[in-house]
């Protein structure tokens, strides 16, 4: 199996590769930046097919930098809510959840599947920033 992962690697840096020089070989004077904004290009859609940008309110699903931020604070409050991406998804909920039931504060998240405000998601974000 870990053949098979690495083969799996290999085989997304050799396309990878591939798009840069191709992107070069295009156009010669292209920077180092640009080149890496149309690799990223390339890349994003697989996240974004399954989460969206939101503004708010919130729910689960959404991408936003406070989300972001509430995910890193999570994480180094020692709660795991998965990768700092910005994404709210099961392991933020299960993180969030289980910080709030361990410190004592009560949830005050819409549960499971509604909306958070803006005042909400700065609410808790205040929390656990005072709470360090």
């Amino acid at each position: 199996m870990r053949t098979l992962t690495t083969l799996f690697v290999l085989c997304g840096l050799g396309a990878l590769a591939y798009l840069v020089f191709k992107e070069y070989k295009k156009n010669k004077d292209i920077t180092p930046a640009e080149i890496t904004d149309k690799v990223k290009s390339f890349i994003k859609p697989s996240v974004s097919s399954k989460y969206k940008p939101c503004s708010y309110p919130l729910k689960k699903g959404c991408i936003h930098e406070d989300i972001k931020e509430l995910q890193s604070l999570l994480k180094n409050k020692g709660w795991n809510p998965g990768p700092v991406d910005g994404i709210w998804g099961d392991q933020t909920d299960k993180a969030l959840k289980t910080a709030y039931e361990r410190s004592g504060l009560p949830f005050v998240i819409p549960y499971p599947d509604e909306f958070i405000s803006k005042e909400q998601m700065l609410s808790i974000i205040k929390r656990f920033k005072n709470n360090e």
